[in-house]
């Protein structure tokens, strides 16, 4: 395992020294040249754990299971990636990222995120996606209005109300040559990047629009059904709504979603409806400098565990050159019980952030 993540990563720095003196000589005659580029994309931190037990197995939040007082270095996501112009209105992208995936060696390992077919204008302002690419859930729009997943992912990724990328089928794009509503309808596997493991698709439609005034609407839904085997309606169901206003210097959101997973307690009799509330802001404080980031979750669970959760989160973004952040932010999730479950200590965490891409 730990030769072929090696393999892969040759393979990307052959493709990258290569491509370049084959795209000098790949040229139609309408002028169009064929070219390529790499990018990336890297964040860590050093943290430091401030308060809580590490106890709260139940929690997606990052540091929920690490103990009080540990503190390290850590390598959160790297991004490695090459996109490829074969024609004019052809695209091809392929990805490998690292995000904590460990090999059975303990070594960081890579996995395959993406790799897509881009046909742009197949119709009218919109284009045909083919294979692993991100999914309209929270990929392709709300993350990036939320602009810091450097820092901590949006709150439908967090809490696990869905997955950032699929292998499937996309058509996205515009209602009008303005752009300023759009679109993407998706069916995938519904596996995220592992293979698929029944016959059941899910299907994924997302509207949103970018007024002129600077106000951004988005209604996103998805479905896929599923069973347990013996007739037992396992379907889910996901509706999301945001709101948002954004203009160069500052940004505030509010995201809300709710989710029915049918008969996913109790051996499978009683369904639960978890939902979440985000809202965040982030702005700038000197230009091209310095900037600030604030955010508040609300995630109640319903049935699937006994603890409302709420998370806190805020910071400053240092920029000493473009494309690299320096980002100092204090973490914390906090737990209230129900049902009479034993009371849990907050989650608190220091830490300061490193980013760049290219």
């Amino acid at each position: 395992m730990k030769n072929s993540s090696i393999r892969l990563i040759l393979f990307f720095i052959t493709l990258a020294t290569v491509a370049p003196f084959y795209s000098a000589h790949a040229q139609d005659q309408s002028g169009f040249k064929r070219s390529g580029k790499v990018f990336v994309q890297f964040f860590g931190d050093y943290y430091y754990k401030f308060n809580g037990t590490g106890d709260a197995s139940f929690s997606h939040a990052q540091y929920a299971q690490t103990p009080k007082n540990f503190n390290a270095f850590d390598i959160r996501r790297v991004y490695f990636g090459y996109t490829y112009n074969f024609a004019p209105k052809i695209t091809a992208k392929i990805e490998l990222a690292h995000e904590g995936d460990l090999l059975p060696d303990g070594n960081r390992g890579f996995y395959l995120k993406d790799a897509e077919v881009d046909i742009k204008d197949i119709i009218p302002y919109g284009n045909l996606i083919v294979g692993h690419t991100g999914t309209p859930t929270f990929a392709t729009f709300t993350e990036h209005i939320w602009g810091y997943r450097s820092v901590e992912k949006t709150l439908l990724d967090m809490r696990k109300f869905g997955g950032s990328n699929d292998l499937g089928v996309a058509l996205t794009g515009n209602f009008s040559k303005e752009g300023i509503l759009g679109y993407t309808v998706m069916i995938g596997n519904g596996t995220g990047a592992k293979p698929e493991n029944n016959k059941y698709k899910k299907i994924y439609l997302e509207l949103h629009a970018k007024l002129h005034n600077g106000l951004i609407l988005e209604a996103y839904t998805d479905y896929e059904g599923g069973s347990n085997g013996n007739g037992t309606n396992l379907a889910t169901t996901t509706f999301k709504g945001f709101v948002g206003y954004q203009i160069p210097t500052f940004t505030v959101g509010v995201s809300g979603v709710t989710q029915t997973k049918k008969n996913a307690v109790m051996n499978h009799t009683v369904s639960a409806n978890p939902s979440g509330l985000s809202i965040f802001t982030h702005g700038q404080l000197v230009k091209d400098k310095l900037n600030g980031f604030a955010r508040v979750d609300l995630y109640n669970p319903d049935k699937l565990d006994n603890y409302n959760e709420h998370f806190i989160l805020f910071g400053l973004d240092y920029l000493p050159t473009k494309n690299v952040h320096f980002m100092p932010n204090i973490w914390v999730n906090s737990y209230s019980a129900k049902n009479g479950a034993a009371s849990k200590k907050a989650d608190v965490v220091g830490r300061v952030t490193f980013y760049y891409s290219f």
